[in-house]
């Protein structure tokens, strides 16, 4: 006999040790190997007892270490044998835990207290399976490279002596036997201080007060200086807070002060970590100063100024040491200029036309006196000459100009005087000017007349020298007469008339002035007394040109006319981009504006048309910003030629270039389109033609049909000359719906109106037509459900036939449209009958349906009765009449069937075919006469032999 190894027994005994990083797993092997040796274990393993995954696959050993964890956590396992007969059944559930190094201590956070800062913190949230023994605190000053800075069992820590006024970053770890955890948060601590002491401490003795000054500490703590306190000390009295001052204060004056006694002061910086340290200690006695000087006075000379004073009323018993000179210059501010012992001082660094204010202060070994003020000096003298003196006579009048002195005599001139005289007379004074005219014309003369002028300037001073001058007046010719010009394509041409005045002097000539517009300067263009017209050539078409023109003598020229303006133009370019296009009813001509206007202002446009081939004619004229125009005018199937003038008030332009455009469309809606004659597979459509071709001569007719409007499908194209179709696919009883459409060169045209037809016919086949024998009612029963198609009529009744076997079948009976059953009780017993069934509507008699019965017979129930004799009549009677119902209503159910040979049923089917006939379901009967329903339960018995 062989033995095959089967499955080895579950694993026993897994147990599982806690380890530092691992657990160590241990099990006892299964006590049935299966028949043959172990070839390893599976370990399985997972974080909860119902999810357990393969792990690990191991040789025929019975323990396992699993590690290395950092982490805290249980594990579960099992284990299962394998060998070459499969895999064992699993060992019991068994769970371990690795000790680790504790977790991170929480909550780190620190409290700065001077040089010192204390840090506290939590526990770990896992202690790794072993107690903490203590925590290892860890600094940086750039939170990047830590240092070890202490230990402690307990959960804070305090570090003293620290250098104030810088960061400082720690983190904690925890430490167990096995070893030391993960650190904590970092956290950040500045080490706030006291600022430094003040520095550079002035104490200044001043009359009444004394003035005390310092500058910050070179230190400020680690954080901004927020306000300086202020100690004083008078006499040997202890030093008090005396004013606490804003960080951005520097100085104090102390006017809390008395004469002769010696105040002492120092000065700390405030933080808001607190107050630091004194400043220098610095002292200072008040004194008085001098009260100002008396009887100030200042005498201004040409080159100089001499100021004198008087000593001061009140010295206070001490020496005047000295007298301080201020000066300001044209209403400048006061600057110290001299530093004298007596009171006397002459100023000789002065200038004409300045002005000048002095101030004095006494001093005393206490300080200055108040200022005494002058009042304003101004150094001045008459002025000089006027500069750039012309004079010159002109038309009926002496023009005179002149500048302001170079020399205005330090002051401002006030005005300027005009002396006036004939050669060879007095001068005398003429006119009198303000100071800001600086020219005057003289109308009050006589032409030819030789005047003499003299002009000067005045200040406060006085007047200044006189400038001559001489001037004979004249008059100025006329301007020419009648100034004009006229336009063309790039030029003009000027005329004008003679002046009615030459001045006295022949003419000499003519100068025309002109210029483009935009343009800055005139072009002078000079021509002869005789000259009365000039042309100008070579000028740009659409530009604005300005005209004017003077006459002129030996020793005058005339006023210039008024200016003419003119502008060179000629006639437009022709239109560009013009395109023609048929649209429904009229042709659209769109063009667009001439590239060049010629110059001038366009006014309108022409359109030129002509028809099959003619001359161009004048259609329409329209305006200036019309580049479109629709042509309603036209008729389909002749050619149409368009061009398009731009005009201006210069002329007509060029015509653009001639576009032909032939109007044409599909054909319009066929008319009369009806259904004039129909039969029941037929349908004759009839139609009239188009209105309008469209312009091209009808390529033929497209018919569509369709059951609705919605589902419409090509039927038939047909030829142009066509006007009627005969539609012999249709069925009976269905509505069809038909359109027309008459089609050319572009295609269909418009379609007409939806024409409906409905087809009607006689009726369909009879629906569900059954035919059945019931011997309760001794009656063959017929329904039916309707018919498959009315025709399009509706079914006004139904004709019955019937006929035996063998024999015709004729016309039996007619029922109403309605109806859906008919009763034959006038059947014989053992007959086989044919029924058929015809739909009638207004449209004739439809087709038939056929059906078959067998009524079953009677008589051989009392021959088997007679030929048995041992059981009483009754009995047989019901025996049979069960046998009769069984067979009778099979017979009834299949009436159509035939046997073989021919042979009528009942029959009996081959005896090598056995078949289990299904249970049929229940059946209704018909209504009995009494109209109460009953349900007849049929039983089939089994087939002979089966």
């Amino acid at each position: 006999t062989k033995l095959y190894p089967h499955l080895p027994g579950p694993v026993e005994n897994l147990t599982c040790e806690n380890q530092n990083y691992s657990v160590r797993l241990r099990w006892t092997p299964p006590r049935d190997t299966g028949g043959v040796p172990i070839d390893g274990y599976i370990i399985y393993r997972g974080t909860s007892p119902g999810a357990l995954i393969e792990f690990r696959r191991v040789g025929n050993v019975t323990e396992f270490v699993d590690g290395y964890y950092d982490m805290r956590r249980t594990y579960y396992y099992r284990v299962r044998a394998y060998t070459i007969g499969g895999m064992g059944g699993l060992s019991p559930v068994a769970n371990g835990t690795p000790y680790t190094p504790p977790r991170e201590p929480q909550g780190l956070i620190g409290d700065v207290n001077g040089t010192n800062v204390t840090l506290t913190w939590q526990e770990p949230l896992d202690d790794g399976g072993w107690p903490v023994t203590h925590y290892r605190i860890y600094r940086s000053s750039d939170n990047v490279y830590f240092t070890y800075v202490g230990s402690t069992r307990g959960t804070n820590f305090t570090e003293t002596g620290l250098p104030p006024g810088r960061s400082y970053y720690y983190y904690v770890t925890a430490v167990n036997y096995v070893g030391e955890g993960r650190k904590s948060n970092i956290l950040a601590i500045y080490l706030y201080t006291y600022p430094s002491e003040p520095v550079d401490l002035k104490v200044v003795p001043l009359e009444g007060k004394i003035m005390i000054s310092w500058l910050p500490p070179h230190f400020d703590g680690g954080t901004p200086v927020m306000s300086y306190r202020v100690y004083r000390s008078a006499g040997t009295s202890p030093f008090e807070l005396y004013e606490e001052v804003p960080v951005g204060t520097r100085i104090l004056y102390d006017r809390n002060v008395s004469y002769g006694v010696r105040y002492f002061y120092y000065v700390t910086a405030v933080n808001a970590y607190g107050e630091g340290g004194r400043s220098d200690i610095g002292s200072a006695i008040p004194g008085k100063i001098p009260s100002p000087v008396t009887d100030l006075r200042a005498v201004p000379e040409r080159d100089r100024v001499t100021l004198l004073w008087s000593e001061p009323v009140d010295i206070s018993g001490y020496e005047i040491l000295d007298y301080y000179l201020y000066r300001s210059v044209n209403g400048g501010g006061m600057e110290l200029v001299a530093v004298v012992q007596g009171t006397v001082w002459v100023d000789v660094d002065v200038r004409l036309g300045y002005t000048y204010r002095y101030g004095i202060e006494a001093r005393n070994i206490w300080g200055l006196s108040e200022r005494s003020l002058s009042g304003e000096i101004v150094i001045g003298e008459a002025p000089g000459e006027v500069s750039y003196f012309s004079i010159a006579g002109g038309k009926k009048a002496v023009y005179l100009s002149w500048d302001e002195p170079e020399n205005t005599g330090g002051v401002p001139v006030k005005g300027y005087i005009i002396y006036k005289g004939v050669l060879g007379g007095e001068l005398e004074l003429y006119l009198t000017l303000p100071p800001d005219e600086t020219g005057y014309t003289d109308s009050d003369v006589a032409p030819g007349v030789r005047y003499v002028y003299a002009v000067c300037a005045y200040n406060e001073f006085g007047e200044g020298r006189r400038v001559y001058g001489e001037a004979i007046p004249y008059t100025f010719p006329d301007p020419p007469r009648d100034f004009r010009g006229e336009a063309g394509d790039g030029w003009v041409e000027l005329s004008w008339e003679e002046p009615l005045f030459d001045g006295g002097r022949p003419i000499e000539g003519y100068m025309i002035y002109w210029q483009a517009s935009g343009e800055l300067e005139w072009r002078i263009e000079i021509v002869g007394p005789e000259v009365r017209a000039y042309h100008i050539g070579g000028l740009t078409n659409g530009l604005v040109y300005r005209f004017s023109i003077r006459s002129f003598t030996s020793v005058a020229e005339s006023e210039l006319t008024e200016i003419i303006e003119l502008k060179p133009s000629s006639v437009p370019q022709a239109p560009g981009s013009i395109s023609a296009t048929y649209e429904v009813g009229g042709v659209l001509i769109v063009w667009s504006q001439p590239g060049d206007t010629g110059g001038s202002e366009i006014k309108g446009y022409r359109i030129y048309r002509s028809v099959g081939g003619g001359e161009l004619e004048l259609l329409v004229e329209l305006g200036p910003t019309a580049f479109r125009y629709r042509d309603d005018k036209v008729l389909k199937g002749e050619v149409y030629a368009y061009a398009v003038a731009a005009f201006s008030d210069v002329g007509e332009g060029r015509r653009s270039r001639v576009v032909s455009v032939f109007p044409a469309t599909p054909p319009g809606v066929v008319k009369g389109f009806t259904a004039i004659g129909m039969g029941m597979d037929h349908v004759d459509l009839f139609w009239e033609g188009v209105d309008d071709s469209g312009g091209y001569p009808l390529t033929g007719y497209v018919i569509y049909r369709g059951l609705s409007p919605a589902n419409m499908v090509k039927l038939i194209e047909l030829p142009a000359g066509s006007r009627s179709f005969s539609d012999t696919t249709v069925e009976a009883g269905k509505e069809y719906y038909y359109i027309i459409r008459a089609e050319n060169a572009l295609g269909e045209g418009e379609q007409s109106d939806y024409l409906s037809v409905e087809v009607k016919g006689v009726p369909g086949d009879v629906k569900d037509f059954s035919v059945k024998y019931s011997k309760k009612d001794k009656a063959v029963l017929l329904t039916w459900s309707g018919v498959e198609n009315d025709g399009g009529s509706e079914v006004t009744g139904y004709i019955i036939y019937r006929g035996e076997e063998g024999g015709a079948v004729r016309e039996y009976a007619m029922v109403d449209g309605d109806a859906r059953m008919y009763v034959d009780r006038d059947v014989k017993d053992g007959v086989r009958y044919t029924y058929r069934i015809r739909a009638v509507n207004a449209e004739g008699v439809g087709s038939a349906v056929e059906r078959s019965v067998y009524v079953p017979s009677k008589l051989w129930q009392f021959f088997v009765m007679g030929l048995l004799g041992l059981i009483p009549i009754l009995g047989l009677y019901l025996f049979d009449y069960i046998k009769k119902r069984g067979r009778g209503k099979k017979a009834a159910e299949e009436p159509t069937a035939k046997g073989p040979e021919g042979l009528t049923p009942p029959w009996s089917p081959p005896a090598a075919v056995v078949r289990k006939p299904p249970l049929p379901p229940p059946q209704h009967s018909p209504p009995s006469e009494g109209g109460k329903e009953e349900t007849e339960v049929k039983y089939i018995p089994p087939q002979e032999g089966g």
